[in-house]
């Protein structure tokens, strides 16, 4: 928010405050290595690599005129691996590791306060974490 802003409430929100439900900065790169005709086999051996990182994130414009950090996602990250061969009649096979570094971060705050219906704070705004480290195998064909 560029301006302060008065609320019909009364209540204030300070010029500079960030969107609420947005980072205030947001990162992704990735990387792609092929090597054709790896060890002579009969297509491409590939290597795929991706961060991506989170700058903390208010749930509602309350939070932050309350500085309620209760309701803040800390910055988060998560990076995934995978390592792949592509054969020349277009069936690829894939080795995929999510969360390579196991973190075990919040990435989302829901919406309801059942905590306030229920008396019991787990459900107020429940969390929802990263995956834990996950490895699968993958195939498939192209037609």
């Amino acid at each position: 928010f560029t301006e302060e802003t008065i609320f019909t409430d009364g209540d204030v929100l300070p010029a500079g405050s960030p969107m609420p439900i947005s980072p205030d900065r947001k990162y992704f790169a990735a990387i792609e290595y092929t090597v054709p005709r790896f060890m002579s086999l009969p297509g491409n051996t590939w290597l795929r690599g991706s961060w991506s990182w989170h700058s903390e994130t208010w749930k509602n414009l309350t939070a932050i005129i309350d500085n309620d950090r209760d309701l803040l996602i800390e910055p988060w990250s998560v990076s995934n691996l995978q390592f792949g061969f592509t054969h020349d009649n277009q069936w690829d096979v894939s080795l995929n590791i999510r969360n390579v570094f196991d973190q075990h971060n919040v990435d989302w705050m829901g919406s309801t306060d059942y905590g306030a219906l229920f008396g019991d704070p787990r459900f107020r705004y429940p969390r929802t974490q990263q995956r834990p480290r996950t490895v699968s195998v993958a195939f498939s064909k192209k037609w």
